[in-house]
């Protein structure tokens, strides 16, 4: 739950058109336990808008590894996500470097990918 409470939401909650909203929440049972991230994106005119939840995520040593692997399953209509990372190496600069990939998601589908 600790590390569930260090996300944050980063969405389009200023513009009048905007106002999307994400939600991001740790589940518990006696089975499972996992983190559900509940978004609503209410476009602007144009198409454009964006929930989404952040966290600034230390790697360990990653010496000799390549890659990250994130497991993920949707519902409902977002047919793409997006992750963002940023090397904290450059923050506070002019120019902010970071990397992102789009991807499909299987929607509707019990299992991970």
């Amino acid at each position: 739950a600790e590390d569930a409470n260090r996300w944050y939401e980063s969405s389009d909650t200023v513009r009048t058109p905007g106002m999307s909203k994400a939600v991001f929440s740790l589940q518990k049972s006696k089975v499972f336990q996992r983190a559900v991230m509940f978004a609503v994106i209410n476009p602007q005119p144009n198409g454009a808008g964006f929930a989404g939840v952040k966290s600034n995520v230390t790697f360990g040593d990653v010496d000799g590894r390549e890659g990250i692997l994130l497991q993920c399953r949707g519902q409902g209509s977002l047919k793409y996500w997006k992750v963002v990372l940023t090397d904290s190496e450059f923050l506070g600069l002019t120019k902010l470097y970071t990397y992102e990939a789009k991807f499909p998601v299987i929607l509707d589908s019990e299992d991970f990918v």
